[in-house]
Parts: C-alpha cells; structure tokens; sequence
C-alpha cells in the first residue's frame, strides 16, 4: 500500500474472507439477524443469510472498500451490513408508505411491521445526533465505539477490533458523555448506556 488511506488488491480481500474463523463467522451472522429484525422475508423473501451473502458480494466486487489503516476487517464488514441492512429498511419504508399513507391490511390494520420501523428510524434519528457532534473530529474512534456497541460488541471486543488500549477506551467514552451531556441537558444522555 502507497498510503495510510490507500485500499486493498482483491487477493487481499479473498485472504481476509478465507481467514475467518467459526467465531468471526458467528459475530456476523448474529449481527446480520439483529439489522434483519423485522424485515425477515419481507423484501422478496431475504434474510440475513442473504443480507451476509450481499456484504461478501460488494466487498469482492469492490464496490465496498476496505481502508486498513482506519478499521481492521471485521469492522469493516459490521459496516458493510450496517449499510446493506439501512438501504434495504429504506426501501422497506418506501414499499409500505404511499403518498404519505401507510398502507393497511384487508382489515384495516397497520403492517406488523411499521411499528419496528418507527422505532428504529427514531433510534437512528438520535444516533445521528450523538454522531453528528463529532463529525469534525479528525479521530473517528468515538463513532467507531458507538458503531461498536450498536454492534452489540463488548467494550474488550471493541478494544480489539480497533486495537486501542482500555485508557483510549475510557478517554473516548469520556469526551462522548462530556460532549452529549452539554448538548443534551434536557433528558440527558448516558455515554454509559452506549
């Protein structure tokens, strides 16, 4: 590589893909399941199997790129189905809304599903605020850690992923709770519960 923020040859990627492990293997299906989470066969019948295979396919063709030096390969991939997973909610959305109405049943009932959605673009609405007050920092590691934890990953398994040290944990965790709680005095915001 040439550069810090210079991509990877495909034989890499190839590499990388082979070198996964069972464990590896089970984080990311589990995390494929969890952004499923009330999609499941709703998009012509796609799950997470599906949303896993569709990750392995962008990175292969090279339409999702790998920057080593800024995220080691399984984070990489968390955010590859992160994205995958959001593109497909987006459209999800788009099917079940029409004209601004929600499209109902025969009997008249909502889709099962909306309440899901609502939720979580709620939840993402809030997630980009806590995200947006740190999108000058030339560090990413704070949006990394909360990616992290929205990853369900542990504080060990984030430390590892992104190779910092429980100092540089704790230090971040900090400036995230400092910085959300002078932004959001009303209600507050527990860094802690990220």
């Amino acid at each position: 590589m040439s550069t810090e923020d210079s991509t990877v040859e495909l034989t890499e990627i190839i590499d990388q893909l082979n070198s996964l492990g069972e464990s590896d293997l089970n984080r990311l299906k589990c995390f494929a399941d969890r952004k499923m989470f009330g999609m499941e066969g709703v998009l012509n019948g796609k799950n997470s199997e599906d949303l896993l295979q569709e990750a392995f396919s962008r990175v292969i063709s090279g339409s999702r790129k790998w920057y080593p030096s800024k995220v080691n390969f399984i984070g990489f991939l968390f955010g590859v189905i992160r994205s995958i997973a959001s593109e497909w909610r987006k459209k999800l959305v788009e099917i079940e809304t029409v004209g601004g109405d929600n499209i109902r049943n025969i009997n008249g009932e909502f889709n099962k599903y909306e309440k899901d959605i609502e939720r979580r673009f709620d939840v993402d609405r809030k997630i980009k605020a806590i995200k947006e007050l740190f999108k000058e920092d030339k560090d990413a590691l704070i949006s990394q850690i909360i990616d992290g934890r929205l990853e369900g990953l542990t504080r060990s398994e984030i430390m590892e992923c992104l190779e910092i040290s429980i100092k540089e944990y704790e230090t971040a965790m900090k400036k995230l709770y400092r910085r959300c709680q002078a932004k959001f005095s009303i209600g507050g915001c527990n860094a802690k519960e990220i």
